[in-house]
């Protein structure tokens, strides 16, 4: 029987998503540089004694952010259809999910945002986005290797790394260029042809 969490802890939580959410907001608006962590506070009505207790630095709190994106990849396949007849669940964002990713949620201007701002992120923004695409495209080659063709651990990876890059391009297109029509069919096509898998 796990631990109930105490009223301080299920403060703590709410608080340091509630950081999360308005750093978000702010970056995508204003990018990561012009965004100071009293900003962040600011929008959050707390001191910013409570962000770097919670996060200690600017780049911790991103690195909370890229942590929690990857957290929601994971649940969102988790919640693919159960597998039937012995099949494994299919590892690929639908097209509305993919869309619900880009066109929904300020993560993704973010995610823009910062990348465009390399420079001001210093050595921590190629870490962070290695773990974060590294850790998408191993959890889809694992799936992968269970379901559609029959392939070798090398290659779905390959495939797998493919279709990961050609994500990244799709939503840095779409982030960027507003007149980009349905990304999320494009990604259907991508599945189809360098995974071989209708989407789920």
């Amino acid at each position: 029987m796990s631990r109930q969490k105490t009223k301080k802890e299920i403060e703590g939580e709410k608080t340091r998503a509630q950081i999360i959410g308005a750093a978000v907001a702010l970056f995508a608006e204003r990018g990561y540089r012009a965004t100071s962590v009293a900003m962040i506070a600011k929008q959050c009505d707390i001191s910013t004694a409570t962000v770097f207790w919670h996060f200690r630095s600017k780049e911790g709190l991103l690195q909370a952010i890229f942590n929690h994106m990857m957290d929601d990849i994971q649940s969102m396949m988790a919640e693919k259809r159960p597998a039937e007849a012995g099949k494994a669940p299919s590892p690929v964002l639908s097209a509305s999910e993919f869309d619900y990713f880009v066109e929904q949620s300020e993560r993704m201007r973010m995610l823009l945002a910062v990348v465009l701002e390399a420079d001001a992120v210093g050595g921590h923004l190629p870490g962070l986005l290695r773990t974060l695409m590294r850790s998408y495209t191993e959890l889809l080659s694992k799936q992968l290797q269970h379901t559609g063709p029959k392939l070798s651990e090398d290659e779905a990876r390959d495939r797998a790394t493919l279709f990961v890059a050609t994500l990244a391009g799709i939503i840095v297109l779409r982030v960027a260029d507003a007149e980009i029509a349905e990304p999320g069919k494009l990604v259907e096509k991508a599945s189809k042809h360098l995974l071989g898998l209708e989407p789920g």
